[in-house]
């Protein structure tokens, strides 16, 4: 798994269920404190029994040879954490991929399509939906469309680029729309490692109603951002991959983790 993921949206849901405290009942904090002592264990366990059952040989185990989408009929899941900047929390989330057929790969409520691919290049479409809900910020929905191209220059050399349209909207919020270009070297160190550095660069666009004049006028509010991504993937036996990802996000000095792993099958 790469962090093709919204992780804005993430810090959005968060953020709102922060403010009435809900995620830090005592319940999500038992569950979070069991999933992060026990994380390694899960990942111990599903390595053993992936191994038990057989490795498969046709799948590539380094990153930079795997195609956009899976194969036909293989499911991957991915149990990871996430610590989010100005949160005191660490969040657990699993997701879980299926490759319909070799060019369509269904999502968590999205779906990519491998439009072209060769030995060197391949193109894919994708589009993904969200809807959350909380007492204190009500409903919320998420749209995203992306293009993903990735080239490989060697063999253990590939670089993946993106670009995508994110719009996120909340009970009594005019909306946020994120317009994001990233570029992706990844590079396959050795054959049960590789590493990654994401640059990606983000324009937001935010709204709200200027009320001093007579009448209500609405506005625009435009930031740019730039975020880096640093981490890598370790291939265990069978098909299970480890994987750790440090954000960074140029408007402030914090950071954000993710740790976790992938199992197909």
């Amino acid at each position: 798994m790469t962090p093709f993921f919204d992780c804005a949206s993430l810090q959005k849901i968060i953020k709102i269920n922060n403010k009435n405290g809900l995620l830090r009942n005592s319940f999500i904090s038992c569950a979070t404190d069991m999933i992060n002592k026990n994380i390694f264990i899960i990942i111990f366990c599903l390595s053993c029994i992936n191994t038990a059952f057989g490795q498969s040989n046709s799948y590539p185990k380094s990153i930079v040879d795997r195609s956009l989408t899976l194969p036909e009929n293989k499911w991957e899941i991915s149990p990871f954490l996430y610590k989010g900047r100005d949160y005191d929390i660490i969040m657990p989330v699993i997701f879980m991929n299926y490759g319909l057929t070799d060019k369509v790969q269904l999502r968590p409520i999205g779906i990519s399509y491998l439009v072209f691919n060769s030995k060197q290049s391949e193109l894919s479409l994708s589009s993904d939906f969200g809807f959350w809900y909380s007492t204190s910020g009500g409903f919320g929905s998420k749209v995203r469309v992306a293009t993903t191209n990735l080239f490989r220059f060697k063999t253990n050399l590939a670089l993946k680029s993106e670009f995508s349209f994110t719009y996120i909207n909340n009970s009594g919020d005019e909306g946020l729309e994120n317009i994001s270009v990233s570029l992706n070297p990844i590079l396959k160190v050795n054959d049960d490692f590789d590493s990654m550095l994401k640059i990606i660069f983000v324009q937001s666009y935010s709204y709200y109603e200027d009320i001093s004049l007579d009448s209500a006028v609405k506005k625009r509010i435009t930031e740019n951002n730039i975020k880096f991504e640093l981490g890598g993937w370790y291939h265990l036996l069978g098909d299970v991959d480890l994987f750790s990802f440090l954000i960074l996000n140029d408007s402030n000095s914090n950071k954000d983790y993710i740790i976790g792993a992938n199992w197909r099958f």
